[in-house]
């Protein structure tokens, strides 16, 4: 049987409104994130998506994380992500960072690892070429001198005046360390990198320890009893040669002790260890001292009374020592950042080698009275039993310690306050070379005869400076 066509489009149209056969929605699918990200900011929604689905919550966009080199596990556990997380970290090292373009203080320029090598610090920055000069504030252990002048009280008698032990003399001069005083000097210093990493180079310093005097002089205006002590060889006793005794003698008496103390070194430095922070080289290279003192006695008497009346004396000792140092020099600098702009130094070196020490002993006397002025050889504490040239060689130890506080001023300039001791073993000191016991039958115009004496002691001591640094260094 055939249905009517109006009949069926009516059915057709029955069926299609019911839910059963409605036609539904499609959830969109949710965009992946890299999907998400290329979609520009002004799309529409596609035709497609219902009003349902437009006025749903949309996720939120999300960026990719910068890219960034993986990090050494050393490297990461030390250095906190703030410092190293930057852009010109993440970049890399680029040929600026080989090359004079880093800005103050650690600026981003240089890069997180420094801009000389990665993962090596270097307190010298990006430049290959370094100076220094730094004003010494030091001073050295005085060498030990044997009493040289004394006074008396008034009215002392004569055999008493001026010799030591007796009541009422006193030291004027001597018997203590002399050229102990705080002294300037002078280091000078350059330095150089033989490769872009900073790992070795090389390095040469002069320092200069400003001439040390203690002086002494004392006439009838200071001292009314004035005297030189000295031991007596043929009375067994302690003894005096007067230069001011009321009625007597009238003189005066000078003394000057000079120490001057100068080294050089020439080094070879390679990085051994490193880090963000710091770093370690060993220095092996070549070492010289040198040190030099003179200790000089000058009197002048006039005798008042007596058969040498009218007679003036003047007299000379003179006692000089040269220690000159040759060695081998080995240790250590560590470099450490403390912050952006501070760092600190540490050094640590020792010089292994030989010092050759010399001793030169002078004497003169010179005599002027009515019949003229002559001149003999011998003094009073330089005699023909001692006067002369000495010289020894011994192996010799020069160690050095140092600590250096240093502020990058910018780039170039850094300001430098530390502290420095270096010593030098098995030296000859002037002061110590004076022998006090004499035999006076060797002064004119006496006849030789008994013990020689004075005599050379090729005394040795460690010579020790220390003191305060303060400079400026360069780096280009």
């Amino acid at each position: 049987m055939s249905f009517p066509k109006s009949v069926l489009v009516a059915i057709t149209c029955i069926l299609v409104s019911t839910p059963l056969f409605a036609q539904t929605s499609t959830p969109r699918r949710a965009t992946s994130p890299a999907t998400t990200s290329r979609l520009p900011a002004s799309s529409s929604p596609s035709p497609r998506t219902s009003s349902a689905s437009t006025s749903r919550a949309q996720p939120a966009i999300y960026r990719a994380p910068t890219t960034q080199r993986a990090q050494p596990a050393s490297y990461a556990s030390e250095v906190p992500p703030e410092l190293y997380e930057t852009d010109a970290y993440a970049a890399g090292p680029s040929s600026s960072d080989y090359g004079p373009a880093c800005d103050g203080c650690g600026g981003p320029s240089c890069g997180a690892q420094g801009c000389c090598a990665p993962g090596c610090f270097t307190g010298w920055g990006c430049c290959d070429l370094y100076v220094r000069a730094e004003y010494l504030m030091w001073w050295s252990n005085g060498a030990n001198a044997p009493a040289l002048v004394t006074e008396s009280l008034p009215g002392i008698p004569q055999a008493n005046a001026g010799v030591l032990g007796s009541p009422g003399t006193s030291i004027l001069y001597g018997d203590e360390n002399l050229d102990s005083d705080l002294r300037s000097g002078i280091l000078f210093g350059i330095g150089g990198w033989c490769d872009p990493g900073h790992t070795i180079g090389w390095e040469v310093n002069y320092a200069y320890l400003g001439e040390d005097n203690q002086d002494f002089y004392g006439d009838n205006t200071t001292s009314t009893i004035l005297a030189r002590p000295f031991f007596n060889t043929q009375t067994g006793a302690q003894d005096s040669r007067l230069i001011n005794y009321p009625g007597l003698v009238s003189g005066s008496v000078g003394i000057d002790a000079t120490t001057e103390f100068q080294s050089l070194e020439a080094v070879i430095r390679s990085c051994f260890m490193q880090s963000c922070y710091g770093r370690t080289d060993f220095i092996l290279g070549y070492r010289y001292a040198n040190l030099t003192e003179q200790v000089r006695i000058e009197e002048s008497t006039l005798a008042l009374s007596g058969v040498i009346a009218g007679t003036t004396i003047d007299i000379v000792d003179d006692f000089k020592t040269l220690n000159e140092f040759n060695g081998v020099n080995l240790g250590f600098i560590t470099e450490r950042r403390i912050n952006p702009c501070w760092s600190y130094e540490f050094t640590a070196k020792v010089a292994l080698g030989t010092t050759k020490s010399t001793g030169t002993i002078r004497g003169q006397r010179t005599t002027t009275n009515t019949l003229g002025t002559s001149t003999t050889n011998g003094g009073l504490l330089a005699l023909d039993t001692n006067i002369g040239d000495y010289s020894q060689t011994a192996f010799s130890a020069m160690p050095e310690l140092g600590i250096q506080l240093r502020y990058d001023l910018n780039p170039c300039w850094s300001a430098t306050f530390g502290y420095s001791v270096r010593a030098i073993t098995n030296t000859m000191r002037a002061a110590e070379q004076i022998d006090t016991t004499i035999n006076p039958t060797q002064i004119p115009p006496g006849t030789f005869t008994g013990a020689n004496r004075p005599d050379f002691l090729f005394g040795e001591s460690v010579f020790v400076a220390q003191g305060l640094n303060f400079g400026l260094q360069c780096a280009f």
